[in-house]
């Protein structure tokens, strides 16, 4: 079956409004996201190492960032979008990424144009690769992928803003269909602005620091982008989650923990427990 996320989310793309990417690493995340209406879901390298108890310093292999991916497609109602890193070695091994990321359901994928061993540029600075090499790594995306409408978003961790601009230029004269821009290199909104008008495809950018100051109407007025909140969501988990248990092994009963807590019966009927009973009514017998 011919998968028509790709397609959809290119018509995402082509309204004049951002596309608002829900946070996800994992089956029951993509659902949490999906059942509170975002446009579509992003899953980053960041939150899956942090899963899997890494930091994000390269350490994570294709086949492990795929395993996550397919769990976050299987469920997903929106098109999902997932973090290719570097593209996991050269031009070559970025033409295969593309296609395993099509056969695992994917609307589109990120590649960046740090040197690898990359690491996510909060934890430090970056090294580039030649803009050569990047170019010819974006090429090999756009020409190994079989479905023409499978978003290729190129990143540059370019912290100059002039930079960033020259690079995501020479990206999209590659084929990229997204730029995305690490926060370094946007001092203010009106950065943000520019660089969607002078790279002429619609951008990428992140809440967090600085942006996250930034009001629903102020993202509007960037036009045709791909928002999203990669660290909001781990952390929220990872707090909640070490503030009740910290507060169990205190000795505090289940129903006086602070954190919020789903009930749940929610969450069985977000993980579709009825369809699984009915499953079972109609094909095992008593």
């Amino acid at each position: 079956m011919r998968n028509d996320m790709p397609s959809r989310l290119r018509a995402l793309l082509a309204s004049d409004l951002p596309v608002r990417t829900g946070p996800a690493y994992d089956g029951l995340t993509t659902r949490i996201a999906c059942e509170t209406g975002f446009d579509a879901v992003s899953v980053g390298g960041y939150a899956v190492a942090a899963s899997m108890g890494y930091p994000d310093v390269g350490l994570v292999t294709m086949t492990e960032l795929l395993s996550a991916y397919r769990n976050c497609t299987r469920v997903s109602s929106v098109p999902v979008i997932g973090d290719a890193d570097t593209g996991f070695g050269n031009a070559v091994n970025v033409m295969r990424a593309v296609q395993e990321f099509e056969d695992n359901g994917l609307a589109g994928m990120q590649i960046e144009d740090q040197q690898f061993p990359k690491q996510c540029p909060f934890l430090g600075s970056s090294t580039l690769i030649s803009l050569d090499e990047a170019v010819g790594k974006i090429k090999a995306a756009v020409a190994a992928r079989r479905n023409p409408d499978f978003v290729i978003k190129a990143r540059t961790d370019a912290t100059n803003l002039e930079e960033a601009i020259v690079r995501g230029k020479a990206y999209v004269e590659a084929g990229a269909d997204v730029i995305y821009g690490i926060n370094k290199c946007f001092p203010d909104i009106d950065a943000i602005r520019h660089f969607r008008q002078a790279v002429g495809v619609p951008i990428g950018f992140s809440i967090l620091g600085w942006t996250e100051s930034l009001t629903h109407e102020e993202v509007d007025s960037v036009g045709s982008c791909v928002v999203g909140w990669p660290f909001a969501l781990i952390l929220s988990v990872a707090g909640g989650a070490h503030e009740n248990l910290k507060q169990l092994k205190e000795g505090k009963k289940v129903s006086d923990l602070t954190a919020p807590m789903m009930r749940r019966e929610t969450l069985e009927g977000m993980l579709n427990i009825d369809d699984v009973r009915e499953t079972h009514r109609l094909y095992i017998p008593d």
